[in-house]
Parts: C-alpha cells; sequence; structure tokens
C-alpha cells in the first residue's frame, strides 16, 4: 500500500530541495514565527496552540537539513 503524502511531508521534501541560502532563511522564518507564537500564548491570544508544535518542528527540519550540508 502505498503511504499518503502529508502536509509535512510535502514540507520536508521541499526543505530537501533548498541550498544552504534558502535554509537559512527558512530557519529564520520559522524562529521568528516560533517566537511570535508564544508570546501570543503567553499573553493569552492564541487560540491554535498545536500551532507552536508545528513550528518546533519545522525548526527542527531545517536544522537538521543544515547540519547535513
Amino acid at each position: 500500500m502505498a503511504k499518503k503524502t502529508t502536509e509535512t511531508g510535502k514540507k520536508t521534501a521541499a526543505l530537501a530541495k533548498l541550498d544552504r541560502e534558502g535554509l537559512v532563511k527558512e530557519l529564520n522564518e520559522a524562529r521568528r514565527d516560533l517566537y511570535l507564537l508564544q508570546m501570543k500564548k503567553v499573553a493569552g491570544e492564541l487560540k491554535e496552540t498545536h500551532q507552536v508544535k508545528l513550528h518546533k518542528k519545522r525548526v527542527a527540519q531545517a536544522l537538521t537539513f543544515l547540519s547535513a550540508l
């Protein structure tokens, strides 16, 4: 049976195609987004708290691909 392609799988494949400069840009953007989400969560303004976990994962994936280069 074929594996379902998830949204996360598509983003991971897109990260694999980026060069060093693109990965650094993606990492900085993911860290900025994560910081903003964490501040909203602390302030009680964030309703979709699962977004914090997703952005942490995005940061980790970018760091993993950068370390492989």
